[in-house]
């Protein structure tokens, strides 16, 4: 029996279908946040070039000024962005992982009699629970390794492409 990755991956993209607002809202905050996070060090940049600049005292302080409440906005963004995406996505999970862990009960409710007898239900239930914990692991991963370096590195070379 050879095992595949990609039908454990069609049945979790079938059942992130069904809660479609919930991932698009931590997609789109998390995506918005590490976007404010690469844009922090362009404006701090500014700040600092605003320093060694021959404007006037007072133009100097009121443009500083300027771009240190722009930084705090980008923080405040983010702090705000983070929050919203760890807060819907502590109610997503465990809502996914009961929907997997329903489909899958009602799946193997489906076999026969010899095939429970043939197999112990301690493993069935624990192969069930692995697929939840799984899909944990697996949207973890996405949600704050693989999609924060995405974003970062894109967000990197597009700053690096303007200012060449």
């Amino acid at each position: 029996m050879s095992l595949s990755v990609v039908p454990t991956l069609k049945v979790f993209w079938q059942h992130l279908r069904r809660h479609k607002l919930m991932a698009t809202v931590i997609f789109v905050a998390l995506v918005i946040e590490e976007t404010a996070f690469v844009l922090i060090p362009v404006v701090q940049k500014a700040l600092f070039d605003t320093f060694s600049s021959d404007l006037a005292r007072d133009a100097m302080v009121a443009t500083a000024m300027h771009f240190v409440w722009i930084c705090v906005a980008l923080w405040a963004l983010r702090w705000v962005l983070l929050r919203v995406a760890t807060f819907v996505n502590a109610s997503f999970q465990p809502m996914m992982i009961i929907d997997l862990q329903r489909t899958s009960f009602t799946y193997l409710l489906d076999h026969s009699y010899r095939f429970y007898s043939n197999a112990f239900g301690g493993a069935l239930v624990k192969k069930v629970n692995r697929l939840g914990r799984a899909f944990e692991d697996v949207i973890d991963q996405l949600e704050w390794s693989l999609l924060q370096i995405v974003i970062s590195l894109t967000a990197v070379f597009v700053i690096f492409w303007l200012r060449s």
